[in-house]
């Protein structure tokens, strides 16, 4: 009887140890997105918090025409087959998410339509090709034509403004 508690003892103490990492929580650094765009290499492949305004409904970009820098930053779910390395989390798609998802067709122009707008807080790892050696057609999304992106975790929060009429 004593020996199989000595040898169950080991076992619980491995088992609690390996069981604490389940339970924490994913931290995400709150960046400003002016300072992500003027020096991405410091926060590339870091998970961080960072407060947009999405453009493009197509390839869905961060609005960074309030920013130095003019690189756009392209926005990937994280269980897309393009994203590579895959994150070390999963995608959160609650209620937020699916209204962000839903609302993407507002930035579209329409006749005697100006667009709508979508500001949203979001967490997730910022991946830059800054510092790095790539291939001929490094980069990311579509053609790898960005230097930049954004894979989602969650939507924080979110502000949608529907297109509205153009008065003539």
């Amino acid at each position: 009887m004593s020996n199989r508690i000595i040898f169950s003892f080991p076992f619980f103490i491995c088992l609690c140890i390996a069981t604490v990492g389940f339970g924490q929580e994913i931290r995400f650094r709150p960046v400003p997105l002016c300072e992500l765009t003027e020096h991405p290499e410091k926060y590339s492949g870091q998970l961080i918090r960072v407060e947009i305004e999405l453009v493009q409904p197509r390839a869905p970009q961060f609005h960074i025409d309030q920013c130095n820098r003019r690189e756009p930053i392209v926005l990937q779910f994280a269980d897309s087959p393009s994203v590579h390395p895959k994150p070390n989390f999963e995608m959160v798609r609650d209620g937020q998410f699916n209204r962000l998802v839903n609302s993407i067709g507002y930035l579209l122009p329409r006749l005697d339509y100006l667009p709508g707008r979508i500001s949203a807080v979001l967490e997730g790892r910022f991946d830059s090709v800054h510092g790095k050696i790539f291939g001929r057609f490094g980069g990311y999304g579509h053609s790898n034509l960005f230097q930049n992106r954004f894979v989602l975790y969650r939507v924080v929060s979110l502000e949608v403004k529907e297109p509205t009429k153009q008065e003539r």
